[in-house]
């Protein structure tokens, strides 16, 4: 049994979830955009460049380092990868998610679905293209850790308004964001 770590993914913008905003969201759209088609196998990336001061032949060692030990990672994640043949990630998280966002009695999901894989395009379209007042969009990775001990998932997760009163809302709470949410775990 492979322990399992939860964390979310680092990038440049956290925004809060304002403690007024559940009450006002009367229906929400999940989406759970999967871009990784198979798991994969973390490396412990080289920094020798970096102990040594940096420089480009240590830059090279570097890359000649990493490149080792991913190949080692492919050979060793490949009965990994056969023993799941036939398990799908994203049905497992689809359904999780229904039935524990489903409990979440403020949110009220009208659905939970897939899309991979998932782009900005297709996110755009699926905002525009939404009658809920609010989008629930999860962005997953899942790994194994380079000793192969650990599964690790990772998940961005963000909120978009839809609702014009939503929209409003969010561009009060968050003037600084560019694109209106009412949530982001980055």
């Amino acid at each position: 049994v492979l322990p399992i770590l939860f964390a979310g993914c680092r990038a440049s913008t956290h925004v809060p979830m304002h403690q007024d905003v559940p009450a006002k969201i009367p229906s929400t759209d999940v989406i759970i955009g999967l871009n990784q088609a198979e798991i994969y196998a973390e490396i412990q990336q080289s920094r020798i460049s970096q102990g040594t001061g940096g420089g480009a032949l240590f830059a090279l060692i570097d890359m000649a380092i990493d490149s080792s030990r991913s190949k080692t990672a492919e050979t060793f994640i490949a009965p990994v990868r056969n023993a799941m043949n036939g398990y799908s990630f994203g049905a497992e998280l689809q359904n999780s998610t229904q039935e524990g966002l489903g409990k979440i009695d403020w949110m009220h999901v009208r659905s939970v679905k897939q899309e991979q894989p998932f782009n900005d395009e297709l996110s755009e379209k699926i905002l525009q293209g939404s009658s809920s007042s609010a989008v629930l969009i999860m962005n997953p990775r899942y790994y194994l850790t380079p000793d192969l001990a650990t599964l690790k998932i990772t998940m961005q997760v963000s909120v978009y308004p839809i609702s014009p009163d939503l929209k409003a809302l969010a561009s009060q709470l968050n003037p600084n964001v560019d694109n209106p949410l009412l949530y982001r775990n980055q």
